[in-house]
């Protein structure tokens, strides 16, 4: 860390391990390292959730502090000094899953979905076969388990769409394909992916999702920065690209969902 950076490190209240650390760069209208690290977000009030955020510490929070770790917090940021860190004390919260009730992916695909929106985007089944990011060939039910599962917060927090998008990466749910046969309206899975794929009709559609689109999720607190700890529900709306085949050949086939999408012009 150079002379015109400070940064603020956050140590486990309870077991002294250090969990993460930000770095901050001097501004010119910033005369100590205090001003620096205040002026991003002051670690020793509320506003600590936007360092926790982003360094995914998402169950840790000020609650709970002792009187002598709060004032151990006071004193590190009133001597904060460029060229070092400044290290804060954080409790490791009671922590629930980020969404109790159902995740949905929201899709333009058309095809064989369980339900449209006034936009024509249509809610992808559970039981869709996916390929994710990881190459993996699953049903979206079972990688959008693993997701909430993995995905928790401290009760009564806000959970951005950056950490969202994280755990939704982690699972390859950030990049997905899948296939659909037109000839009699199923989803492909692993079972069919052979040659009998050979002359059929398909769709093959490749989804994606960012973090600004995740903050246009319903029950997304703008004003708050994130979803609440324990939303009941949201929609995630993913792009889509479609490419429509009305006859596969046998050099269009692959063994992979991925393949065959940039097989097909």
């Amino acid at each position: 860390m150079s002379q015109s950076q400070t940064g603020v490190q956050f140590i486990d209240a309870d077991t002294g391990k250090a969990l993460g650390q930000k770095v901050l760069n001097k501004q010119v209208n910033e005369a100590a390292a205090q001003n620096t690290i205040t002026n991003y977000a002051n670690p020793t009030t509320a506003s600590v959730d936007r360092y926790l955020n982003e360094l995914g510490l998402t169950n840790y929070s000020l609650d709970g502090l002792n009187a002598g770790q709060v004032a151990a917090n006071n004193s590190a940021l009133a001597n904060s000094q460029y060229g070092s860190y400044t290290k804060i004390f954080v409790k490791n919260q009671v922590t629930a899953s980020v969404f109790s009730g159902a995740v949905n992916l929201m899709a333009d695909v058309h095809y064989g979905m369980t339900s449209t929106n006034a936009n024509g985007n249509q809610i992808l089944a559970d039981s869709t076969y996916v390929q994710n990011s990881k190459g993996q060939i699953t049903t979206l039910g079972e990688l959008k388990a693993a997701f909430k599962s993995a995905l928790k917060g401290a009760t009564g927090k806000y959970v951005n769409s950056q950490a969202v998008f994280d755990a939704l990466k982690a699972q390859g749910l950030d990049d997905i394909y899948f296939l659909f046969k037109t000839s009699d309206s199923s989803f492909v899975t692993p079972n069919t992916l052979n040659n009998n794929l050979v002359g059929q009709g398909l769709i093959a559609g490749h989804a994606t999702i960012t973090p600004s689109q995740i903050a246009s999720s319903p029950l997304y607190d703008q004003s708050k920065g994130g979803f609440q700890v324990q939303t009941p529900a949201t929609v995630f709306t993913y792009t889509v690209n479609r490419k429509h085949v009305a006859n596969l050949d046998a050099s269009q086939y692959h063994n992979t969902f991925k393949d065959i999408f940039n097989s097909i012009n």
